[in-house]
């Protein structure tokens, strides 16, 4: 018998979804269960996603809007969660990690799964150099920001900001400006995911820059260097008419 933990938002309808699915199943520990179903959006999966130990695999239930790392389910087919978990597909996300350094030097680490992105955060465009694997790519790139994504992340911020989407299986990273000035013509790279991307700012003091880790800030920053994090991948599971690869693929045929 699948052991499950439950976890939910604390808005109405996965607390909804959750008093429901809990006459149907126990409820067990984090620590003796087989696996963790979180109910809510994309914002409450990522930050399961960062609370869970990597050895548990996550099955999500969309109760948000789009939900496009969850798993769309109707309340008539709660009952027969067992079912679709055991059917699904597991699909691996390996994280990102962020070392970040303020203005005062403070270094801090901080993990991402969708991107790591970097924002002005004052009237006055940000001026970012940018180096890969130790060779600087673009001196001073004057712009709104910048971000770093996974596959996995590729469709929500990244797409917005004009990057590409990726495929799961690319082992590819989407560096993606967001409002270049100048150059103004740069519109981004494609990077493997084993590099090692700095991101230094200057004039620091009058044009502050912050950076965020998924849902992570931090304010006034001097550097980023982003690499692929040595902890384990995350598991997420996906049921069969949710299948994240198709509907990647799907969401680059979209005209809307």
């Amino acid at each position: 018998m699948l052991k499950i933990h439950f976890i939910a938002s604390p808005t109405e309808k996965p607390q909804k979804y959750l008093k429901l699915l809990l006459k149907e199943f126990k409820n067990y520990s984090l620590s003796d269960a087989d696996l963790i179903v979180a109910l809510g959006g994309d914002g409450f999966l990522l930050r399961t996603l960062h609370n869970t130990p990597s050895e548990k695999k996550i099955y999500g239930i969309n109760c948000g809007g789009l939900g496009f790392l969850m798993n769309t389910f109707s309340e008539e087919e709660l009952p027969s969660l067992s079912n679709f978990i055991g059917s699904g597909q597991e699909i691996k996300l390996p994280p990102l990690m962020a070392e970040i350094w303020d203005v005062k030097g403070i270094k801090s680490t901080h993990y991402a799964f969708n991107e790591v992105s970097l924002m002005r955060s004052s009237a006055q465009a940000s001026h970012l150099g940018i180096t890969v694997n130790g060779h600087q790519c673009l001196e001073n790139l004057v712009c709104d920001g910048i971000l770093l994504s996974t596959p996995a992340g590729s469709t929500a911020y990244n797409y917005s900001a004009g990057g590409p989407i990726l495929p799961l299986e690319s082992n590819v990273l989407a560096l993606t400006p967001i409002c270049p000035f100048r150059p103004r013509r740069w519109k981004g790279a494609l990077l493997n995911n084993s590099v090692t991307v700095e991101i230094e700012t200057s004039h620091e003091a009058h044009r502050p820059v912050s950076a965020v880790s998924d849902f992570v800030e931090v304010q006034n920053i001097k550097k980023v260097k982003i690499s692929r994090a040595k902890k384990e991948s995350a598991t997420l599971i996906f049921n069969k008419k949710n299948n994240l690869e198709q509907r990647i693929l799907k969401e680059q045929f979209e005209d809307s």
